[in-house]
């Protein structure tokens, strides 16, 4: 039984040493037209089959730039009013939207001008939210934006929505506690075991 408890006792102390939460941080950029991809949660992380995710955190900026023209062609003077909108991430089912918000400008002796919204993301994913992000392949993260129609002129196609986030995965194993029974029930078994084929042997 000695033996068992040793066996059963050095696997507990080296994951004593370990952190029972820890973090994963992937950086992430983009375009409506070149989206970028982040991996997903690997559960075998850390140890196999045990890592649990817990939350997924999104922090970061998304900006819309459109092209504008003015509806009066008559009037060139120098024009600048705010905008606003929505940015919205798309990661797989789920939407982050953030609110944006920005200026409409033209240059005076100019037909043409622009749009400029921005907005800063921030979320954090719980729950059944997590789920999409198990696994191991990547999950292309796409950008989209509604906005206020101008207030003096008619957006222009050849508009780019653009962001920048970082994203947290936060997971967590098995407490050490939790690991020390679960080895010494482990060594338990196997003693009782042992002892049942040697009396098998000694009696068959």
């Amino acid at each position: 039984m000695r033996t068992w408890l040793m066996l059963a006792a050095v696997p507990a102390a080296l994951w004593c040493s370990l952190a029972d939460a820890a973090t994963i941080v992937q950086n992430v950029s983009g375009t409506q037209n070149s989206p970028g991809s982040i991996l997903g949660f690997d559960p075998l992380i850390g140890f196999p089959g045990l890592a649990t995710l817990l939350s997924v955190q999104v922090e970061g900026t998304i900006t819309t730039q459109l092209g504008v023209v003015r509806s009066n062609p008559l009037d060139l003077s120098a024009i600048s009013a705010s905008a606003s909108g929505t940015g919205t991430l798309a990661l797989s089912t789920i939407f982050v939207t953030t609110p944006m918000f920005g200026t409409e400008s033209y240059a005076q002796g100019s037909l043409g001008g622009s749009m400029t919204l921005n907005g800063s993301i921030f979320s954090i994913l719980t729950g059944s939210a997590v789920n999409q992000f198990y696994g191991s392949g990547p999950t292309q993260v796409f950008p989209n934006a509604t906005f206020s129609p101008p207030l003096f002129g008619q957006l222009q196609r050849g508009g780019l929505i653009s962001y920048a986030v970082t994203i947290t995965y936060n997971y967590t194993v098995p407490e050490p506690a939790t690991w020390t029974l679960m080895l010494l029930g482990f060594g338990a078994i196997g003693l009782v075991v042992r002892r049942k084929r040697c009396g098998n042997y000694a009696f068959g």
